[in-house]
């Protein structure tokens, strides 16, 4: 899993990509800010359209400081730990 991205609307690493998320079409995604609110949540982040973009709940209209958040992944399908860690945005 990427630890940045930059979503500034060039289109360059604009989104948090995580790769062969496709692979596990289950998968469940909550990401929180520093004060634990949930800022991002997801099931299934299989496609461009459901990438987190930096904004809370995928809001355009509420882009999200830069900062480091935190997320708690749950890959669902078969018996895997949960992944956690932080992703930072940086404008």
């Amino acid at each position: 899993m990427y630890t940045t991205f930059t979503p500034n609307g060039d289109n360059i690493n604009d989104k948090w990509v995580i790769r062969n998320s496709g692979g596990f079409p289950n998968m469940k995604i909550v990401v929180y800010d520093r004060s634990g609110q949930v800022v991002f949540k997801q099931t299934g982040y299989e496609i461009d359209e459901d990438w987190w973009d930096g904004t809370l709940k995928n809001d355009h209209a509420n882009p999200l400081p830069a900062s480091t958040y935190f997320y708690v992944i749950d890959l669902v399908d078969g018996d895997y730990d949960l992944f956690k860690g932080s992703v930072t945005i940086i404008r």
